[in-house]
């Protein structure tokens, strides 16, 4: 399936007439607000109060079927939002397929290259070593000389060991830091709804992604299942503890109350 661009254009279109429509509905409350008022004190001023009386029956009609026919709106928006999130979908799995598949030839690619840097740095560390033993064995050498013919052993200058020596330290603890990890898990994220009894993913694990771009843009997660029959059952009993808490609470203020009428007596 190609992505649909006229599907991706109409929720472009729906969004900004159902802008137009909230706006429109905001102006009318306003108008109503209005003409309650005119109402209000044309009443109380012992006039006819007729015409504001017809233009707000008129406003408030006008209000309901707006009001009707933006939700039936966001019922078509949200529609056209999930085909063009499908679509998009179906054009970055392909995307997200090739970009695995160079992604994969990339880390055979610097394998090889970590492996050859770390041959690079084993073939650096020997040659430091060999210097090392090299001016070990030419002191060697000086005092061999000078033990056989008693010739003077030169003052040769001291020399700090590799192991010991600042560059190769610090070397040698960059090599130790750059371990490889052995997993990469990205745990899902999810939320529970309001009563806590539901679950769903909120996909937040990929946010910066385009997946994740797409998904919000066709309105985010799933909507919630419906609930369970058990799951109602649970949702009513709680609803009737609350209230019975809420009994309770108010017979136990109630008594406070009297309690304190009593005592300042």
């Amino acid at each position: 399936m190609k992505p649909n661009m006229t599907t991706v254009e109409q929720v472009q279109k729906h969004e900004q007439r159902l802008a137009q429509m909230s706006q429109q509905i905001a102006e009318l409350d306003a108008e109503a607000e209005s003409l309650g008022n005119e109402i209000a004190v044309t009443l109380a001023a012992g006039r006819d109060a007729t015409v504001p009386r017809a233009r707000r029956f008129e406003v408030r009609q006008l209000r309901t079927d707006l009001t009707e026919a933006a939700a039936l709106l966001e019922q078509r928006l949200a529609t056209d939002r999930e085909a063009a999130g499908t679509a998009e979908a179906e054009k970055r799995m392909v995307g997200v397929v090739r970009a695995y598949g160079s992604v994969r030839q990339e880390l055979d690619e610097d394998e090889a290259k970590a492996r050859e840097a770390a041959v690079s740095y084993q073939v650096a560390a020997e040659r430091v070593n060999d210097r090392y033993r090299s001016l070990a064995r030419l002191q060697a050498e000086a005092g061999a000389l000078a033990d056989r013919f008693g010739v003077a052993v030169p003052d040769f200058p001291s020399v700090v060991i590799p192991a010991m020596r600042e560059g190769c330290a610090a070397a040698a603890m960059t090599v130790q830091g750059a371990g490889f990890i052995d997993h990469a898990h990205i745990p899902r994220a999810t939320e529970k709804d309001e009563h806590g009894l539901r679950t769903r993913r909120t996909y937040e694990e990929i946010t910066g992604t385009p997946a994740y771009e797409i998904i919000t843009a066709a309105g985010g997660p799933r909507p919630w299942p419906a609930l369970t029959e058990r799951q109602r059952a649970i949702v009513v009993e709680r609803g009737q503890q609350q209230a019975q808490e809420a009994v309770t609470m108010q017979r136990f203020a109630m008594e406070a109350d009297r309690s304190l009428e009593r005592s300042t007596l």
